[in-house]
């Protein structure tokens, strides 16, 4: 009787691939003034409300995702979740936008200093 393949002997799917290919340049360019790629996954893992081991294991190919990890992940990125599906979408982002965006959402967040009406 032949053995079956476990899971983790396995290759990933190819949807799993093209999410865990995605997501690796889309955080590595999020986060690029990170060190370490430990550094961005743990960033990443935060601004998702995951754990680390999660992420990491995620942007390996080790394991799948669900729909609503998806739409976090596409929150976070900024993009559509279809969008994470879609191979080499990543390579339409640059890491200029992530860096806009980050310098738009500190303007807004710093607090304005008005002066007070005259008596």
């Amino acid at each position: 009787m032949p053995t079956r393949n476990s899971k983790s002997k396995r290759p990933p799917t190819t949807i799993r691939a093209v999410i865990a290919r995605n997501v690796s340049e889309l955080r590595d360019k999020k986060y690029a003034y990170l060190a370490t790629a430990t550094d961005r996954n743990r960033a990443l893992a935060e601004e998702m409300e995951s754990s680390l081991s999660q992420v990491q294991r995620l942007v390996a190919g080790k394991v799948g995702t669900s729909s609503d990890a998806i739409e976090q992940l596409a929150s976070v990125f900024y993009v559509e979740p279809n969008q994470l599906l879609i191979p080499y979408f990543s390579n339409s982002i640059t890491e200029d936008s992530f860096a806009m965006r980050r310098a738009r959402e500190k303007n807004r967040k710093a607090p304005t200093h008005t002066q007070k009406p005259a008596p």
